[in-house]
């Protein structure tokens, strides 16, 4: 996946579409973009967490910490909510 490709679907997925378009994205897309963020080490939203998800793996890649929305590394700053 590529960063357009990614911000094609987050678009897709969390607002800015048209009237009549699908809002669903299949789960081996969001895990594509799951793994585009944690390539580039970005915070994962929640909504792209599946059943594809290898937690285990996640993990030792450093994503250690869930706040409300979010699962994420040390590396990045949260508000506790």
């Amino acid at each position: 996946m590529n960063k357009r490709t990614f911000n094609k679907n987050c678009r897709l997925l969390w607002g800015g579409i048209k009237k009549g378009e699908d809002r669903n994205l299949s789960d081996k897309v969001k895990h594509s973009m799951l793994l585009f963020l944690v390539s580039h080490r970005g915070p994962v939203h929640s909504d792209l967490i599946t059943d594809l998800l290898d937690y285990p793996w996640v993990h030792c890649m450093g994503y250690l910490y869930r706040t409300k929305d979010f699962l994420h590394t040390g590396e990045h700053k949260f508000d506790n909510e």
